[in-house]
């Protein structure tokens, strides 16, 4: 996020960074990776969605990877979850 939108926006600031801001960012990127989305959506109408709306709308819509991106969410490594995968599916 550019300084200058977080100063247009500053109510972001009310936001709990760790809670929120981060994992909701870190989702997006994600998706933006995997061509889950189209095109980058403003990021301060995704920060301002209600968690049940935002787990809805970008994590759970996906459902081949929405454990991935639950994992991402709650603060976890997308790549770990890949490597655990690959352990159990060589037993």
């Amino acid at each position: 996020m550019k300084f200058k939108n977080v100063v247009r926006r500053s109510n972001v600031l009310m936001l709990s960074l760790e809670e929120r801001v981060i994992p909701r960012y870190n989702v997006l990127n994600v998706m933006m990776e995997k061509k889950l989305l189209k095109k980058r959506p403003k990021f301060s109408n995704v920060t301002w969605l209600p968690e049940a709306e935002f787990l809805e709308n970008y994590v759970l819509k996906n459902r081949y990877y929405a454990e991935e991106l639950l994992l991402v969410y709650k603060g976890g490594d997308s790549m770990a979850l890949k490597e655990q995968n690959t352990e159990h599916e060589s037993d």
